[in-house]
C-alpha cells in the first residue's frame, strides 16, 4: 500500500487555487474595462467642468453628453463624447476619446472637440499632440494644428490660434471663410434645430467671431453680415434661412 501525505496535497491544491485567483484578477484588471460613469449632460445654455479621477478636466459645452471610465489596474482612461468639450489631460497611460464617426488617442495635452454627429467633427490641438482616427484615415495633430470633417470631407491639418481655441471654452467661435451652410449646421446641432437653408444662401462664406451661447444673437449676427432673412419655428424646432 502507498501512503499519501494529505497535508502536502492540500498545500498543492491551495497553491494552484491561489495562482488561479491571481491570474483571474490579472485578466480582469487588464482586459475588463469596467463600467462607465453615468452620462453627464448639459442643457442648451449650460456649461460644466467634469473632474476625472486622475484630475484631468473636461470642460463640457452646451447641449453635450459625456461619460468616462478610468481603469485602476492599467491606468487607461476612456471617454465617450457627443457634443463639444475642451480637454485638459494629465500625463499618464492611454487616454481615448470616442465620438460618432471617429476617435482620438492622446497623452498629456489640451484640445477641443466638436462632435455633435458624424456629419460634423472638428478637433483643435492647443498643446501636446493627438492622433485623430476617422474611418480608414489616421492623422497626427501637433500643437497649433486642427482638423475638420464635414459631410465626409476632411479639411486640414490647418493652423489653430491658441487664443481662439481657448475662447471656445466660453462658446466664442472664430472662423475664416466658413460656408454659411456649415455654420448653420453647427448652430442647429448645438440648439437641436433642423436647418432649412436656401441653396443660394448656403454658398456664401462667413468670416468673423460669434458668441454661440445665445441662439438669437448668433442668428442676428450671421443674417446681418450675410444679408439673410430667417424665421424660427419653435414649435417644430426649425430655422428657415433664405437670401434677401
Amino acid at each position: 500500500m502507498v501512503e499519501v501525505n494529505s497535508s502536502k496535497i492540500n498545500i498543492v491544491i491551495g497553491s494552484v487555487a491561489a495562482v488561479a485567483v491571481f491570474f483571474t484578477i490579472l485578466y480582469i484588471g487588464m482586459f475588463n474595462t469596467g463600467k462607465y460613469s453615468p452620462d453627464i449632460t448639459t442643457g442648451i445654455t449650460e456649461n460644466k467642468v467634469v473632474v476625472m479621477p486622475d484630475s484631468s478636466l473636461i470642460h463640457l459645452s452646451s447641449n453635450s453628453i459625456v461619460k468616462y471610465h478610468c481603469n485602476k489596474f492599467t491606468g487607461n482612461r476612456n471617454v465617450v463624447l457627443k457634443g463639444e468639450a475642451f480637454f485638459e489631460v494629465n500625463e499618464g497611460r492611454k487616454f481615448k476619446v470616442d465620438f460618432q464617426g471617429g476617435n482620438l488617442f492622446v497623452n498629456g495635452t489640451k484640445f477641443n472637440v466638436i462632435a455633435y454627429s458624424e456629419q460634423y467633427i472638428k478637433v483643435d490641438c492647443v498643446e501636446g499632440g493627438v492622433d485623430f482616427k476617422y474611418g480608414r484615415y489616421s492623422i497626427s495633430l501637433k500643437q497649433g494644428q486642427g482638423i475638420k470633417v464635414y459631410k465626409g470631407i476632411i479639411t486640414g491639418p490647418y493652423s489653430v490660434e491658441e487664443t481662439f481655441a481657448l475662447e471656445q471654452l466660453n462658446n466664442i467661435h472664430s472662423w475664416d471663410r466658413i460656408s454659411v451652410e456649415e455654420l448653420f449646421f453647427l448652430l442647429g446641432s448645438k440648439y437641436n434645430y433642423e436647418i432649412i437653408l436656401d441653396r443660394h444662401a448656403g454658398k456664401r462664406n462667413f468670416t468673423g467671431q460669434i458668441d454661440m451661447s445665445d441662439l438669437q444673437n448668433s442668428l442676428s449676427i450671421i443674417s446681418h453680415a450675410m444679408d439673410l432673412d430667417y424665421f424660427v419655428d419653435e414649435e417644430n424646432q426649425t430655422i428657415t434661412i433664405h437670401a434677401k
